[in-house]
């Protein structure tokens, strides 16, 4: 299969069959390489791509460099999922917001959607988001169900030992936190969650958005309802002795 990743545009090009500059990987083109935008064209002198995010779908050369066959770019939406613990006391629900522990700014522009419930505090809610002067702003707010943990999906903005920062979530990590792929600065990463007695979250696993031929797979989560356990005896016999 072909090498994908998702990253942070830094260098847009210039002319038709330029490089492109993603997360710090140059992305060669060439005729037969197709480019999706999901808002303008790119001769559209108003559009600027440096930002945007890009999810690349490219093979190696014999020199190691990449041949992007698909490009598809899309606006810089951080996505927080999680429980709603502060909504502010204004008629139109503007002002700061507080999900999965973050503060997000709710303007008049902000649209809603509770069509899985009402947006209330202790409820949950997914938030499409945009970093604005170090911060976020909400772009739209709808109700989803309760989950077991938080989820976070942003660029990676810095990694450690300790902690990461996803789009300016704070995620501390440790020894028990999975992680899938290598970290690299403007890369995008999913993050699962759980919110810690002091409001912080704990990663439980970290996904970096980067798969290639030879390297490891991305883990599959599904939910869905139990419909048949092992018998006792099964398991038994399953221990070690």
């Amino acid at each position: 299969y072909d090498l994908r990743f998702a990253g942070v545009i830094d260098v847009p090009p210039v002319d038709e069959g330029d490089p492109w500059v993603v997360a710090g990987y140059p992305v060669n083109v060439d005729e037969s390489t197709v480019v999706h935008l999901t808002d303008g064209t790119l001769n559209d002198d108003d559009l600027q791509l440096a930002g945007m995010w890009a999810t690349v779908i490219a093979q190696r050369d014999d020199a190691g460099n990449l041949l992007a066959r698909q490009i598809s770019v899309a606006r810089p939406e951080i996505r927080i999922k999680g429980p709603i613990t502060t909504i502010p006391e204004t008629e139109d629900r503007t002002g700061a917001w507080v999900v999965a522990g973050q503060e997000i700014e709710v303007t008049v522009d902000t649209k809603f959607n509770e069509r899985g419930g009402p947006l209330a505090l202790d409820g949950w809610a997914e938030v499409y988001a945009l970093e604005v002067d170090g911060g976020l702003t909400a772009l739209r707010i709808r109700s989803t169900e309760f989950q077991q943990e938080v989820e976070i999906y942003g660029v990676i903005q810095a990694f450690s030992e300790v902690e990461w920062t996803l789009s300016t979530v704070v995620l501390s990590v440790n020894e028990e936190t999975l992680s899938t792929g290598e970290p690299q600065l403007g890369l995008l990463a999913h993050a699962a969650a759980v919110v810690q007695e002091d409001g912080s979250l704990l990663a439980r696993n970290i996904r970096v958005m980067w798969q290639e031929p030879g390297g490891l797979h991305q883990a599959v989560q599904f939910r869905a309802t139990v419909v048949t356990l092992p018998l006792a005896t099964s398991c038994a016999s399953m221990a070690p002795a």
